[in-house]
């Protein structure tokens, strides 16, 4: 009888151990999913609904020009900017990475064929159908600051909703 409950005991105490990790993996792979499916869900065409640029401590300004305008396409691994502050006819792409470990998330640009350092670091955050990016005002490759939360200074803020087919 006692070897029987040393048996139960060590295959109790194993199993436990076992649901521990399988609990821990679980949690992380809860954590870690969302993150790591942002690429895919950002696949698609943005409406801007709305845009808010802010200079140092001022009231933000709405960039109605942009809400007017705006579309952000994300195929791949790039991003086109359409009538985003240049007029209906002009598109901007970029090459975009994310970091989905970073609190807030960040958003890396680099301008196709850009050699003059057209660059942009940002931040953002997607809910279901919603995406908010922030930029910096000065994106130039000696002052890429990245900003560091939604409604800091020296920052455009674009809030988007994803458009339907």
């Amino acid at each position: 009888m006692k070897n029987a409950d040393r048996a139960f005991r060590y295959g109790e105490a194993h199993c436990r151990r076992l649901a521990i990790a399988c609990a821990m993996m679980t949690g992380v792979s809860a954590i870690a999913y969302p993150a790591a499916g942002d690429h895919d869900a950002l696949q698609g065409s943005w409406q801007v609904v709305d845009a808010r640029g802010r200079v140092g401590a001022e009231t933000a300004t709405v960039l109605t020009d942009i809400v007017a305008h705006g579309t952000i396409v994300f195929v791949g691994n790039k991003l086109t900017m359409r009538d985003v502050g240049g007029g209906e006819d002009s598109s901007s792409t970029f090459a975009f990475t994310l970091d989905t470990l970073a609190s807030p998330r960040h958003i890396d640009l680099v301008g196709e064929g850009s050699s003059d350092g057209n660059k942009w670091n940002g931040i953002y955050r997607i809910d279901g159908d919603s995406l908010w990016i922030a930029l910096p005002i000065e994106h130039f490759s000696d002052r890429p600051v990245r900003p560091v939360d939604f409604g800091g200074s020296n920052s455009m803020e674009l809030l988007l909703k994803r458009r339907r087919r």
